[in-house]
């Protein structure tokens, strides 16, 4: 690798004992390949989060220093309601990132574990001149209306975009791309222009980074799905036998929480237990990182409960057929 990419998570304090886990797996597979970043505001900073992140390499950047960050918190709340305002760091950190004297950088959620080794993905991103790269999903986006599209138009002098829909659990950016493509400023006034015209649409985020994204022309790329596998709960097969790199946890069954009732019934309805093993991958990482005791109550589980797991869910399901067969 030609030059040391910034791995980077920011958002609010919350995010930091799982950004440390996302950020210590990626260098334990890719060692020494990637400058490791965490972002959030420095007047929530802890001796806690300090003494990690040094004892781990990662560089705290505080996001008072992020020329943007005020802007960053008074923009208006997507309308999930799930993220707080400092999750809108992530697109003004590349930016900052190149006044910093970075040209490139690798933004992970903070929901996300490295399996394996992924710098030759990096390098191909890198000689393919890629400017801004997200996974890419099949559907396409559309417009709420053709007056949500019209009006969207009419306050960005940008279409409403019709691409296919993109994934920013993890993406690649060449931050002096995107320095000289004013690409925060841009990506605020699309946002804002959605919140205006349909403020009840959902993804608003993603939408307006992909509408600001096509400026980029050819150098706005797909990443391969392997960078960012989704570990959703039960609403699509995991196929393990793919090329798995990165698992992003972008559901609410988040591995440092406890599993519930409904997670085994949802497991036996839907045939599939793959989220209730896959948070055993982020588990069996953290576990040995400083502090997880104090994080979290969950723990790996022993190879004989994951067994018990398996039956569990066994019965379960054969319960479920033997009463569908006594319903006919």
């Amino acid at each position: 690798m030609a030059e040391r990419v910034v791995a980077y998570a920011a958002g609010d304090h919350r995010i930091v004992f799982p950004a440390v886990v996302a950020l210590k797996s990626i260098e334990d597979h890719n060692p020494g390949a990637f400058h490791r970043v965490i972002t959030f505001d420095g007047a929530d900073l802890t001796d806690e989060h300090a003494e990690l992140m040094d004892r781990l390499g990662i560089e705290f950047i505080d996001a008072r220093d992020v020329p943007d960050f005020n802007r960053v918190k008074s923009m208006p709340l997507m309308k999930e309601g799930r993220w707080p305002a400092e999750v809108f760091l992530n697109w003004a950190m590349p930016e900052h990132l190149a006044t910093l004297g970075h040209q490139y950088s690798l933004k992970i959620d903070y929901d996300v574990v490295c399996v394996a080794g992924f710098q030759n993905i990096v390098d191909r991103a890198l000689a393919g001149g890629h400017k801004v790269s997200y996974r890419r999903l099949k559907p396409t986006y559309k417009a709420p209306s053709d007056e949500v599209a019209q009006k969207f138009t009419e306050l960005t002098c940008r279409e409403f975009p019709t691409v296919q829909k993109i994934n920013v659990g993890v993406a690649f950016f060449d931050n002096q791309a995107l320095q000289r493509g004013n690409y925060f400023d841009e990506f605020l006034k699309a946002y804002g222009a959605l919140m205006e015209v349909a403020p009840k649409m959902h993804a608003t985020e993603q939408i307006a980074l992909a509408a600001v994204s096509q400026d980029y022309g050819d150098g706005f790329r797909g990443l391969p799905a392997s960078m960012n596998r989704f570990a959703r709960p039960f609403k699509s097969k995991f196929e393990p036998e793919a090329d798995i790199r990165i698992i992003h946890y972008n559901g609410n069954l988040k591995p440092w929480k406890p599993l519930e009732a409904r997670h085994f019934r949802m497991a036996e309805r839907r045939g599939e237990i793959s989220p209730l093993l896959l948070r055993e991958m982020w588990l069996q990482q953290a576990q040995h990182i400083h502090g997880f005791a104090e994080y979290t109550d969950q723990r790996p589980m022993a190879p004989l409960e994951l067994l018990k797991l398996l039956k569990k869910v066994e019965k379960l399901a054969e319960a479920g057929a033997a009463e569908g067969t006594n319903g006919e």
